[in-house]
C-alpha cells in the first residue's frame, strides 16, 4: 500500500509538471509573438520613414532637373531666334506673332518636358499621402510622356523652320532629361507602393 501511494503521489507530481511545462511554453510563445510583432512594427516604421525621405530627396532632385530642362529649352530658342534676326529685323521679330510661333514650335518638346516636371513637382510634393500611382498628377505626367516621346521622334534635329540651308545648321536634339527622371520615380514610386 506504501508503494501505491508513493506511485500516486508521483503521478500527481508528473501531472502538474506537465501542465507547469505547457504553461511556461505557451507564455514562452506569446512572448516570442510579443516580440515578432515589435520587430514587423519597428520594420514596418523604418520602411516608411525610407520611404518619406526618398520622397524628399525625389522632389529636391526635380528642381535641378526643372533648371536642366530650361537650360535643355533654351537651346533650341536660340538656334531659332538667330536664324529669324538674319531674315527679320530685330524690332519687327519682337513683336511678331508668327516668329514667336515659330519658335514655340521648334521648341515644343522642351516645353511640354517643363510641364511634365510640374506635373511631378505636383505629385511629389504630397508627403503626407504617399503618391499614389493613381494619382491625377501621375496620370497627366503619363500622358505627357507619351507625347514628348512623339515630339521628340518627330523632331530629332534641332532646325529652325525657317531655315533654308540644305543640312548646315541641323543639330541633334538631346533626349529629354524630363522622360528620364520621369522614369526613375517611376519606378521608385512603384517599389514603394508595393
Amino acid at each position: 500500500m506504501a508503494v501505491q501511494q508513493r506511485r500516486g503521489k508521483l503521478s500527481k507530481s508528473n501531472t502538474t509538471t506537465t501542465t507547469n511545462n505547457k504553461d511556461e511554453k505557451i507564455i514562452s510563445l506569446e512572448e516570442q509573438l510579443h516580440k515578432a510583432e515589435v520587430t514587423v512594427l519597428r520594420a514596418l516604421e523604418a520602411t516608411h520613414r525610407l520611404h518619406v525621405w526618398w520622397r524628399l530627396y525625389m522632389f529636391g532632385i526635380c528642381f535641378l532637373v526643372l533648371f536642366i530642362s530650361f537650360y535643355q529649352l533654351r537651346k533650341p530658342i536660340d538656334d531659332c531666334m538667330t536664324s529669324l534676326e538674319t531674315i527679320i529685323d530685330k524690332d519687327e521679330m519682337m513683336y511678331s506673332f508668327e516668329s514667336m510661333m515659330i519658335i514655340i514650335k521648334n521648341s515644343i518638346c522642351e516645353i511640354l518636358g517643363l510641364v511634365l516636371l510640374g506635373c511631378i513637382i505636383s505629385f511629389l510634393s504630397q508627403h503626407q499621402e504617399g503618391g499614389k500611382l493613381s494619382d491625377k498628377s501621375f496620370i497627366c505626367a503619363t500622358l505627357l510622356v507619351f507625347l514628348q516621346i512623339t515630339v521628340f521622334f518627330q523632331n530629332r534635329t534641332l532646325q529652325c523652320q525657317i531655315d533654308d540651308d540644305e543640312g548646315l545648321n541641323k543639330k541633334d536634339r538631346p533626349f529629354p532629361i524630363s522622360i528620364i527622371f520621369y522614369a526613375i520615380m517611376t519606378v521608385s514610386t512603384y517599389f514603394m507602393t508595393y
